[in-house]
């Protein structure tokens, strides 16, 4: 028996989010998923690779099992929905503190390095994306046609204070856990080189919410079975205008998105001698 393959579990599960958010009464087997769910999106998967992604999701809470009397399974929607957080680590391995900064940076590749040079054999207009902070989006803004990605808000996740993963000793602090809020902004000339990269990027969002630990950036240490997903996130029109209040350029044509879940390690292991006491010092030595 082939071995499973890890990219097309990782492409199964994200389906399955999808035909939950699609279809929220929707449940079905192993079997059936595989069969009648995958295919919409263009997905072959075997039932083992299903398994797996499926085992991912009720772990997470995103998908739940319910057992028939036939000894039977189906799956359908969790208690958290396919919007929550696609999959949790399970075991102590979590990112350090560059995680935020490798999430945006990580987004911004993926779709730099997947934004094709022609469509239908249609060239698509000349593009770059790029991740910036506040201040270079309060400084001068180059005229050239690109979509940039920008870090607004960040929010400790509420429904993970104080929570350990499950392999994790209660003697180990537990992980912070955090939402980033991004918008996505076209910056263009014209409405086609704005409007086409812009849906472009939109699509492949949509297609591709779950970044896994092969395609998040390394440095920030990610733990093998980690995952990012990126979904779209309603903002209000008052909000969205009080953001481009507070920076130089006038409103352009943006998107919001959260990446959840971010868990970032305590860097304190549950091996190491405990802390009696920590002395920060202010201003002059005593």
């Amino acid at each position: 028996m082939p071995k499973p393959s890890r990219q097309v579990v990782q492409r199964a599960a994200e389906a399955v989010l999808q035909y939950l958010a699609l279809h929220p009464a929707a449940a079905d087997d192993e079997q059936g998923i595989a069969e009648w769910w995958l295919p919409r999106f263009g997905i072959a998967a075997t039932v083992e690779e299903v398994r797996q992604a499926l085992a991912r999701l009720v772990a997470a809470g995103a998908v739940q099992r319910h057992s028939l009397p036939d000894g039977r399974a189906i799956y359908g929607r969790g208690v958290r929905g396919p919007a929550a957080m696609a999959v949790e680590v399970m075991g102590v391995q979590m990112a350090n503190f560059q995680a935020v900064h490798a999430v945006g940076n990580s987004i911004v590749t993926f779709l730099t390095n997947t934004y094709p040079a022609q469509m239908n054999g249609v060239a698509t207009p000349a593009c770059d994306f790029a991740l910036v902070s506040s201040g270079e989006l309060s400084g001068t803004i180059e005229q050239t046609t690109r979509v940039t990605l920008y870090l607004y808000r960040v929010t400790v996740n509420e429904h993970t204070r104080q929570r350990r993963p499950g392999a994790m000793s209660t003697a180990h602090p537990a992980p912070m856990g955090l939402d980033l809020h991004f918008l996505l902004t076209a910056w263009a000339s014209t409405a086609q080189a704005e409007q086409v990269p812009f849906t472009w990027a939109m699509r492949q969002l949509y297609l591709h919410p779950i970044l896994d630990a092969s395609s998040l950036s390394p440095e920030a240490g990610w733990g093998p079975d980690e995952v990012i997903q990126v979904i779209p996130a309603e903002l209000p029109t008052e909000e969205m205008m009080r953001i481009w209040d507070a920076l130089d350029p006038p409103y352009r044509l943006s998107v919001s998105y959260i990446a959840r879940m971010v868990r970032i390690d305590p860097d304190s292991l549950a091996s190491a001698t405990p802390v009696v006491a920590t002395r920060l010092g202010f201003g002059a030595a005593a």
